[in-house]
């Protein structure tokens, strides 16, 4: 089965300000614009690659956020979405996101591996609307 898989660098919607400080508004403002041409695409497996962020400005009340707002976001179910990351200290937030989302009805799944996380994401269709 041939699948369409979005993969999203964490260059792509992760923003800070000028002090390095993580920028909320302007990091929504690019999910939001992801979101948009994956639907326009009918692509609804996403791969999020954060290894290369320094996601430590992120708050697990930041990453809650993002995660219970993905539908707010333009994320609208059927969306598979993986994420691939490396975390930089104790605070493992692909993992949180992937409890925060899941628990939401999002099929997540957070990862070491890029090859695995896309071995899963072609693996079945998404969940249905």
């Amino acid at each position: 089965m041939a699948s369409d898989i979005r993969i999203i660098p964490v260059r792509e919607f992760y923003r800070t300000d000028a002090t390095g400080k993580f920028d909320k508004a302007s990091t929504r403002r690019a999910l939001q614009e992801i979101a948009a041409a994956c639907v326009a695409r009918a692509n609804h497996y996403v791969l999020i690659d954060t290894r290369q962020a320094d996601g430590t400005a992120l708050s697990a009340a930041d990453v809650f956020e993002l995660a219970t707002g993905l539908e707010e976001l333009g994320f609208k179910r059927p969306f598979k979405i993986a994420i691939v990351n490396q975390p930089k200290d104790d605070f493992d937030r692909a993992a949180f996101f992937e409890d925060c989302a899941t628990n939401r009805g999002f099929p997540t799944k957070a990862f070491r591996d890029f090859e695995a996380a896309v071995m899963w994401l072609s693996a079945g269709e998404p969940a249905k609307p």
